[in-house]
């Protein structure tokens, strides 16, 4: 009864679409990560190469990035460390088809949102970079809806520090 299509007077908030980079040697994976995000409505920029990504202005302008974490040149665990010195707010999901343990453990200790094998579920994955963009978003400080709260009186002052740094 209180259908908002119903309401001429309702204003459905619009989002803007997800804008992310994939990141990846290997061209064939590149057009197919690309081809699932544009069918999910997800504009997508391909790179060759995390050095590539790091010196495009582009990277600025992303909501999340995807990335390979074997490449030539530096991998994904150091382009991990480069957007966390240059856009920190930036959420990265890791795809390889190496991934052990240790090093899924590391990526998502240092901020990853996820870590996945590949061959990759295009739903997961999607998923993944829905859960990134809004996480950026919301660092960035694009997204209102979403605020850290303190919970509990007892947060010490280093918590409350911790989380001043980390959310601003």
């Amino acid at each position: 009864m209180n259908d908002p299509d119903d309401n001429l007077n309702f204003v459905r908030p619009m989002r803007a679409p997800i804008k992310v980079a994939i990141v990846d040697d290997d061209a064939p994976m590149r057009r197919a990560l690309a081809r699932l995000m544009r069918s999910a409505g997800i504009e997508a920029a391909t790179f060759t190469s995390a050095d590539e990504f790091l010196r495009s202005a582009i990277r600025q302008q992303v909501d999340c990035a995807v990335s390979d974490l074997r490449m030539p040149g530096f991998d994904g665990l150091r382009l991990q460390q480069e957007l966390t010195k240059s856009l920190p707010y930036l959420s990265l999901v890791f795809i390889s088809g190496y991934g052990d343990i240790p090093t899924s453990v590391r990526a998502l200790k240092d901020g990853a949102v996820d870590f996945l094998v590949k061959p990759v579920n295009g739903n997961t994955l999607l998923a993944a970079v829905s859960r990134a963009a809004e996480r950026s978003r919301a660092l960035k400080g694009r997204t209102a809806s979403w605020q850290p709260r303190i919970t509990s009186p007892r947060v010490s002052a280093t918590a409350q520090t911790n989380q001043a740094a980390a959310f601003p």
